[in-house]
């Protein structure tokens, strides 16, 4: 299910944010490069990328600069994709000249449902 989401960018830590619009989290799980936040029902609420010009562009085998990502757009759908044994997070980034659709490492279903 999308949900309607938010994009920040700390341009000195190198990191992005993609967040849910209204939903807090309450929790959140560290995974090397990514952070998965959940809220108190344990719905995945956000997504944070640490070093996320250097994961990106590893990821998509292009240079990915920290001036695109502050400039990215600053709106975008979150996904969460289930099914009966993992979960994983998508969401789009637009910059000026191309668009690029990021998703985060598979997650097994019980660790993507925190108590």
């Amino acid at each position: 299910m999308a949900k309607e989401a938010l994009v920040g960018y700390d341009s000195e830590e190198d990191i992005l944010y993609v967040y849910s619009v209204n939903r807090r989290a309450s929790d959140s799980l560290d995974l090397e490069d990514y952070i998965i936040d959940f809220d108190k029902r344990g719905d995945i609420v956000g997504i944070e990328i640490m070093g996320a010009s250097k994961v990106l562009s590893k990821l998509f085998g292009s240079k990915i600069t920290p001036e695109e990502l502050e400039i990215a757009g600053k709106q975008t759908s979150l996904r969460v994709f289930k099914t009966s044994k993992f979960v994983y997070v998508s969401f789009t980034l637009k910059f000026k000249r191309r668009e690029i659709v990021v998703q985060s490492p598979v997650l097994p279903r019980a660790v993507a449902a925190p108590a």
